[in-house]
């Protein structure tokens, strides 16, 4: 997947570069070799970004540009075995006294000559390769890469063309909403595993299908009952084939209620016509202006942008009307001329691109995506490919992919000190930028995001000889048909030894799901590993062979069972990162993890680990360190975990457990966190007193305890770049010092309150923080109001805000002055169980309100943008007034049987004066929380529709 040849090429010669080479060599016994492979690549450099990108449409150089990439990949590993031998240092963690390299080396040899003229032979092969095949480019007539500079398929006009949005737009109709039980919505792939599919449905109707193991027509009768009188929607998208209705999934779907729809997107009308579809929607393609409309769209950041993009109009709409009508097409070069600026050199330049007049045999290359593609920067490239890996139902984690990036070698720039977690991302930034992943619009801060089909395709197909993604059964032949794969993808499914035996070269290997896939399989294939994601996969051991992958760099084990890690890991001298977040079973680290000097990354939230090895702030390269326990051991001496965080200086995210462990402030305060420069994201968690009823739970000494609280929390004071602040269970009575001056966090983005059981009073100064703009406190009893000086916001505040107060059990929470000049910019806002909030109130630009059991809010007015509403509260006799005067399009009520039931009368019923206005409504009663039926009311007001399930028991 180091599909970039230029990146991989400059990544090997910065490690010979600073490699003490003349020492090597002679110890090696073949003097001159590593300084002839290293000028070797380098006559090579100039050329590569040609053979890249010829190797698309040419066998020949495909075949040439493979073993180029083969002799890299066998050199990198031989750089590796170096560079453990020299101290184990890998290449973008910060420096650190070490030994000489020829002290190293002469140790090595005189342990175990023959091992070192084993490394030295490898050389000179590996030599007489590169230079074999560098001989062979002359036949190609490849352009240097400073010509090229100085010059600066047919493809499937379906494929991006919106079906997709458009299925997804009915999938999320509100009008729709009222007239079906349930909707589903299913991804179909073009080779379907007929059983994995058949669970997939059943569970998305609510049925279970344990029991029914791999039997198909169990299975399909499972499925019957669970569709059974249900009047659903079902959107089945990207269908390849008829088959997959007519021999599948019909019969078993016709037992459903009358009423009941399916919708279809596919790129074959014949597929259409096979699954007898009634009527028959061909999106069409935009028009010319409408598609210079979405250019701009992408292109046109502020009102100032606007006038000057208008003067490249006639360059625009030249290259628009290359994108042939497809939304998607438009999008990703609009991303790519964002990037490349607002001039008419810039424009032109993408107008004549080669890319448009690109011809080849494989119908599945957009033109636009190849362009985007082509213009990517090499270290973007391999980064981009790489996210293909992902299965289309799995979210791309920010973090996940970076830390993948790097233990790869991707996230390192000699020429910059940016730690390599920062330029992650910045490279995944700009992918989003470009339009090649697209935003999970549930993520906060472009925290996740997925990539289309299309996009994923392509990435997919520039990587066909290295990397696999295999979904179903089907793809499994791929793997044994592939020759030397280096990065194999599976989701949720099985493989079978004999598919894998002949993969002895992978350098990635990631498992997703509940997959059945025994690890054991790979143990011969998995020498050159640098990343193992085994994420959510039934795993109860992990194998000690894991300890002789000399190479790996990642380790992710989030949500298996497994209860501890080899003892022998500490032989892993790259490794960076190890994910236990979820691993319920794990309890123990190794002493041996002291020895990982390399390592970045380590997450213990949701482990029952509650203690660390000593010495665990020699880590200093760590910089993200998530569920650390409190700790302390006062036998023979008193130590304290805390203390470990002292000198971990390069800590961006930092999260801290068991706090109400902490003896003293004098504890906490060694954890010295004011003075880390680089911590962004802090979290920090007492256990939590709050007991399952809502009450505090109380102790015989719960006075001294509140007071430890308060010392313990105000010596641990954030440093003054923290953007994100999570306090968890905190029970002390007063505020600590730190948090009653917030304005020294100016860079504050977000805070969370949780379980703040005790305490009266909010954080002061949270409205001179100019970028705050996400609140969340939950569980907070014993507040009495939030004031003016919480909810007054700087008019530099962020463009879209977001407040969101969930203090479940409180009963004296009051919310009031959100006038004009409060928050000019928030965008939704959530209330529960704040009986005393009064009023919502001058807030132009809020859009949505959750009300959960605030009965004295009586006034909600001057919302100019209010347009959706959900009220919650089953104690309720009536509706509230305000809702009279709302303009809303869209309104979701929960109350009582009795109040729905004055709601059904409609206009025999004052309830139904105060929402009959409203253009949507779903109402829903209950007698209680606990009730597991709901009555419901669905109403359109145009074109009216009223529908009512009362019961026979009203």
């Amino acid at each position: 997947m180091a599909a970039a040849l230029e990146a991989f090429a400059a990544k090997l010669a910065n490690v010979l570069v600073g490699m003490a080479k003349e020492e090597v060599e002679t110890l090696l016994g073949f003097p001159g070799a590593i300084a002839k492979l290293e000028t070797t690549l380098a006559d090579l450099s100039s050329i590569l970004a040609d053979a890249d990108r010829r190797r698309i449409h040419d066998p020949g150089v495909e075949r040439w540009v493979r073993e180029l990439k083969d002799a890299m990949y066998d050199a990198d590993d031989i750089l590796d075995l170096f560079r453990a031998m020299e101290g184990g240092e890998d290449p973008g963690s910060p420096p650190r006294a070490a030994p000489a390299p020829s002290a190293c080396w002469s140790a090595l040899c005189r342990r175990s000559p023959a091992a070192t003229r084993k490394i030295g032979r490898k050389i000179q092969e590996l030599n007489r390769r590169v230079e074999e095949i560098a001989k062979r480019s002359s036949r190609f007539g490849f352009v240097s890469q400073i010509v090229r500079r100085c010059h600066r398929r047919r493809y499937h006009r379906r494929w991006g063309i919106g079906k997709t949005t458009l299925a997804r737009m009915v999938f999320n109709d509100a009008v729709l909403e009222s007239h079906f039980d349930k909707k589903v919505w299913l991804s179909v792939n073009q080779e379907v595993n007929e059983v994995h599919l058949l669970h997939g449905v059943i569970a998305a109707f609510g049925g279970s299908y344990h029991g029914c193991a791999g039997d198909k027509a169990l299975l399909e009768d499972t499925l019957k009952h669970a569709v059974r009188q249900k009047r659903f929607l079902l959107v089945m998208d990207d269908v390849w084939s008829d088959r997959v209705w007519s021999d599948l999934l019909r019969a078993p779907l016709g037992a459903c209620a009358p009423g009941s729809r399916v919708l279809v997107t596919t790129r074959n009308d014949g597929v259409a016509r096979g699954m007898r579809a009634q009527h028959l929607h061909r999106v069409e393609k935009l028009d010319l202006g409408d598609s210079w409309s979405l250019l701009k769209k992408q292109v046109v950041l502020n009102e100032g942008d606007e006038s000057e993009i208008d003067g490249l109009e006639d360059i625009g709409l030249k290259i628009v009307e290359r994108c042939d009508g497809l939304p998607l097409a438009i999008k990703v070069v609009g991303g790519l001329l964002l990037n490349k600026g607002k001039t008419r050199d810039a424009w032109v330049n993408v107008s004549n691109h080669f890319a448009w007049s690109m011809t080849r045999s494989n119908d599945d290359i957009n033109k636009a995506v190849y362009l985007s593609y082509e213009e990517l920067p090499p270290h973007l490239k391999q980064c981009f490919v790489f996210c293909s890996l992902f299965p289309k139902d799995e979210l791309i984690i920010r973090g996940v992919i970076v830390r993948m990036w790097i233990a790869q070698g991707y996230g390192h720039d000699i020429m910059r000190s940016t730690l390599p977690e920062d330029l992650g991302v910045e490279y995944y930034n700009e992918l989003v930028s470009r339009n090649l992943l697209e935003p999970y619009k549930r993520s906060y801060d472009l925290s996740a995001s997925t990539m289309h089909d299309v996009i994923r395709s392509f990435a997919q197909q520039i990587v066909k000889d290295e990397g696999l993604l295999v979904n179903d059964r089907q793809d499994v032949h791929g793997i044994a048909g592939a020759s030397k794969l280096r990065h194999l993808s599976v989701s949720k499914t099985a493989i079978e030894r004999v598919a894998i035996q002949k993969q002895v070269s992978l350098r990635t290997l990631l498992l997703f799901g509940r997959c059945i896939t025994e690890l054991t399989y790979f143990r011969n294939n998995i020498s050159c590993l640098r990343v193992l994601h085994l994420q959510g996969v039934d795993l109860v051991d992990l194998p000690d062979y894991i300890c002789h992958l000399k190479h790996l760099r990642y380790l992710g084990l989030a949500n298996t069972g497994i209860s501890a890690i080899p003892r022998g890991i500490g032989n892993l001298k790259f490794l960076q990162f190890i994910d236990l977040m979820g691993c319920r079973n794990f309890h123990q680290l190794p002493d041996s993890i002291l020895k990982l000097q390399n390592m970045r990354f380590l997450d213990f939230r949701g482990t029952r680990l509650t203690s660390i090895p000593p010495g665990m702030g020699k880590l200093e390269n760590l910089v993200n360190m998530l569920g650390f326990p409190t700790y302390l051991d006062d036998r023979g001496h008193a130590w304290s975990s805390l203390e470990e965080l002292r000198s971990l200086s390069n800590l961006k995210w930092l999260d801290l457990r068991g706090l109400e462990l902490a003896s003293s402030g004098s504890m906490a305060a060694t954890a010295m966190l004011n003075s880390k420069k680089h911590l962004k994201i802090l979290d920090l968690t007492f256990a939590s007193r709050l007991t399952d009823n809502g009450m505090i739970e109380g102790t015989s000494n719960v006075i001294e305890e509140q007071e430890r609280a308060e010392v313990v929390l105000s010596n641990l004071c954030p440093p003054p770049c923290v953007e994100c602040l999570t306090v968890n269970g905190y029970f002390g009575y007063r505020l600590p010092r730190w948090m009653r001056t917030m304005s020294d966090f100016p860079s504050l983005r977000r805070l969370e309150l949780k379980d703040y059981v005790c305490c009266k009073q909010l954080p002061v100064g949270l409205g001179q923080l100019p970028f705050l703009d996400y609140i969340w406190i939950d569980h907070a009893p014993s507040i009495v109001s939030i004031g003016h000086d919480l909810l007054f916001l700087s008019s530099s505040s962020a463009d879209d805000q977001k407040v969101t107060t969930g203090t479940r059990i409180t009963r004296k929470l009051q919310l009031h002055g959100l006038s004009r000049e409060n928050f000019p910019s928030l965008v939704e806002l959530t209330s529960a169980d704040n009986p005393k909030l009064q009023r919502i109130s001058n807030s132009p630009r809020l859009r949505h309100i959750v009300v959960i059991r605030c009965p004295g809010l009586k006034v909600v007015k001057d919302l100019q943008s209010l347009r959706s509403v959900i009220w919650k509260d089953l104690d309720a006799d009536a509706l509230p007034e305000y809702l009279r005067e709302t303009e809303l399009n869209k309104l979701d009520v929960y109350c009582s049987l009795r109040l729905l039931k004055l709601i059904s009368l409609q206009d025999g019923s004052y309830e139904w004066e105060k929402i009959q206005h409203v253009q949507l409504l779903k109402a829903y009663g209950k007698r209680s929380t606990e009730d597991k039926v709901d009555r419901h009311i669905f109403y359109t007001k145009d074109p009216y529709s009223f529908e009512a399930d009362m019961g026979e028991d009203l």
